[in-house]
């Protein structure tokens, strides 16, 4: 789009931006979905095996969106991924840090093992980008530009590590340990619904879990 007419000075690209406005018979009318002993029952069920802390935030900011993704179970359908998207940049960057801290779990991180991140942010970011996106070309056009994003997004936050731990070492801090990364956590709550008390289960990872001091 903005590089082909450089080297073509013969092709135009144009745009058009489209607007329909709202059928006249939704306007104003709220969806809504009654809560039928069915869905009580899936509920129930959804309860039992576990809330994730993202189906909980799903439904805190849009419950009609966690009703027809999680309760109804309605899929988006597939589609070929010729450009790499938003979710699958931050599966990349998350990738890439926890291949960086797994070998540190258990150590007391110091600003040396950052600085030997940093130098494999590149590598890394790109073997990361070949597992997750296999069939796709981060050589050249927008992917490529999405490639240095991803990988200036894992140098940030190391540079924000490596500032954070620059001030532990100077004894006003205490020293900050990784204790584990990706680590699966579950909690059963009792809630009250309906005139009973149900059990809820609460699951999900923690991406990761330091110890600094005495404190987790």
């Amino acid at each position: 789009q903005h590089e082909l007419p450089r080297y073509n000075p013969g092709i135009r690209i144009h745009e058009q931006i489209v607007t329909l406005p709202a059928p006249p018979a939704s306007m104003g009318k709220a969806l809504s979905v009654d809560k039928t002993p069915e869905i009580m029952e899936r509920l129930a069920e959804m309860g039992k095996r576990g809330f994730s802390p993202s189906a909980l935030a799903q439904f805190v900011g849009c419950p009609l969106q966690f009703y027809l993704s999680r309760v109804a179970r309605l899929e988006e359908s597939d589609q070929v991924e010729e450009t790499i998207d938003a979710s699958t940049m931050g599966t990349v960057a998350h990738g890439v840090l926890e291949k960086m801290y797994r070998p540190l779990t258990g150590k007391v991180l110091e600003a040396v093992h950052i600085d030997g991140m940093l130098k494999e942010a590149d590598r890394l970011t790109r073997m990361q980008f070949e597992e997750e996106y296999p069939e796709g070309d981060i050589r050249s056009g927008k992917n490529l530009l999405l490639f240095y994003l991803a990988r200036q997004y894992v140098i940030n936050f190391l540079e924000a590590e490596k500032s954070e731990l620059a001030g532990k070492g100077q004894g006003d801090k205490d020293p900050l340990t990784v204790l584990s990364l990706e680590q699966w956590l579950e909690a059963t709550l009792e809630v009250q619904t309906g005139g009973q008390v149900r059990k809820v289960k609460i699951r999900g990872k923690a991406d990761r879990i330091d110890r600094i001091g005495g404190r987790t």
